[in-house]
This record gives structure tokens, sequence and C-alpha cells, in this order.
């Protein structure tokens, strides 16, 4: 697996999701109507992703973990990665996912 597919999956599970608010909408729906009606979205939605992220992340093993957080902006700025505990990489990587994931919604929710 790598960084686009995992990003992939990731929005494929928020698009199964209902929106606390409006069980008729999932959560990535909502997320991009609000960004094209009002140019943000509520928090609370992307808190579901950041949780879901976490998910993800802490399932990883750790040799995994360090072969995707090579493709994030800051791993393909240091070229050894052994010298960084898990738990760092852990947390680098789920940022990179959340700023990766909520520009997709942004470009989608754009008219």
């Amino acid at each position: 697996m790598n960084l686009t597919q995992l990003i992939e999956k990731i929005i494929c599970d928020v698009k199964k999701i209902p929106c606390p608010g409006d069980k008729s909408v999932d959560v990535w729906t909502a997320i991009t109507l609000q960004i094209s009606s009002k140019d943000s979205c509520d928090w609370a939605y992307v808190s579901i992703i950041e949780k879901l992220i976490n998910k993800y992340v802490l399932k990883l093993k750790e040799n995994t973990l360090r072969t995707l957080w090579k493709e994030t902006e800051v791993g393909m700025q240091c070229p050894d990665d052994e010298g960084f505990p898990a738990d760092s990489l852990r947390h680098d990587l789920e940022m990179e996912l959340l700023d990766l994931i909520t520009h997709r919604a942004w470009e989608e929710g754009q008219p």
C-alpha cells in the first residue's frame, strides 16, 4: 500500500459514515457541500476524519508506517528514518493524511 492508496481507502470509508446531523447524507458529501456553499466546513466533520485516520495509522506495522512516512513531505526530506521513534512518524503521517484529505475535499467542494 502506498500513501495515495491509503488516502483513497480513508475517503471511501468517510463516504460510508452517515452525517451526524442528517443521516440521509454521508460525512464526505456534507463537507464538500459546506465548502461549496460557505467556503468552510464544520470542525466536527474534520474530527470524524481525524479519528478514522488515527484508526488506520494505529493498525500499521512499523515497516509499513516507515514506508508510508517516507512518502510524506517531511519523510522525503529525511534520508534516514531509523533515528525517529515510530510514535513520532505516526503523528507526522496522521497530520500529512489529514492535510491531503482535507485538500481533496476542498478541491471537490469548489465550484
